[in-house]
C-alpha cells in the first residue's frame, strides 16, 4: 500500500509513548504491592517486554484506517508537570497540605473570587509556572508526527507546541485567562508575577472544580 513505510515510522516512534505508559501503569501497580526493595529493582521495564509493548502498538497503529490520540495528565509528566494525584510520589498537584489548599482555591472559582491574590500565588507557583517552563516531550513529538487528532484533558498546550494541528482540549486552558466574575478576556503579558495578578480576578480559562465542561459539537 503506497505510504506504509512511512506510516509505519510514525506508528513506531507514536507507539514508543504508548509502550511507555503501559509500563509505567503495570509498574505502579507492581510497586504498591511488593516490598520497598522489590520496588528499586521494579523501576526499570525489562527490555523484551517493552520492545514487545513497542512492536504491538506500531502494528495496530499502522492497520488502523484512523487514529485519535485520548491523552492525560501522564502525558506531560516527563516535561515536569505535577500528575493531579501522585499516588506514588505524593507530588501530585493536589497532594499535601499545599495540594489541598490549592484545590479550595484555584481549583474553585470561589477561590478566585473571594481570595484573588491568594489562588493567583498558589496557581502559579503550582501549576502555570511549570506549565511554562516545560517543554514538549517526545511523547508529544510522536503523536505530532503521526498527525492524528488528539483529544487531551490536559491544559499546558504541550500538544500545540510539539506541531499537533487537531487538538480538543476538554478542559480548556492556561494559556488563556479571563475573569472569574465577568467572564472577560484577560491578557497575561511578557512577564508573570505570581504576587500580582494581571487583573484583580484573574483566573485560567480551565474548567474548575463544581463547573460543567463546556459542549463540544
Amino acid at each position: 500500500m503506497p505510504g506504509t513505510p512511512v506510516v509505519r515510522v510514525r506508528a513506531a516512534a507514536a507507539a514508543a509513548s504508548l509502550a511507555a505508559g503501559l509500563t509505567a501503569r503495570r509498574l505502579a501497580q507492581q510497586q504498591q504491592q511488593q516490598p520497598q526493595q522489590q520496588q528499586q529493582d521494579a523501576k526499570e521495564p525489562q527490555p523484551d517486554h517493552q520492545q514487545a509493548l513497542l512492536e504491538e502498538a506500531a502494528v495496530l497503529l499502522s492497520r488502523a484506517r484512523r487514529v485519535v490520540a485520548f491523552t492525560g495528565a501522564g502525558i506531560s509528566a516527563e516535561s515536569g508537570i505535577r500528575t493531579y494525584r501522585d499516588s506514588l510520589e505524593g507530588g501530585g498537584l493536589w497532594d499535601g497540605i499545599r495540594g489541598q489548599l490549592g484545590l479550595l482555591l484555584f481549583g474553585t472559582r470561589l477561590g478566585f473570587c473571594c481570595l484573588p491574590r491568594m489562588a493567583w500565588e498558589l496557581y502559579c507557583e503550582r501549576l502555570l509556572l511549570p506549565i511554562l517552563r516545560a517543554e514538549p516531550n517526545p511523547g508529544h513529538a510522536a503523536l505530532a508526527e503521526l498527525r492524528c487528532p488528539v483529544i487531551t484533558q490536559n491544559v499546558d498546550g504541550l500538544h500545540q507546541r510539539a506541531g499537533s494541528t487537531e487538538v480538543l482540549e476538554l478542559h480548556g486552558t492556561c494559556t488563556s485567562h479571563r475573569c472569574a466574575w465577568t467572564g472577560r478576556a484577560v491578557a497575561l503579558g511578557p512577564r508573570v508575577d505570581p504576587r500580582s495578578p494581571p487583573a484583580r480576578f484573574a483566573r485560567p480559562d480551565v474548567v474548575l472544580f463544581f463547573e460543567g465542561a463546556p459542549a463540544v459539537s
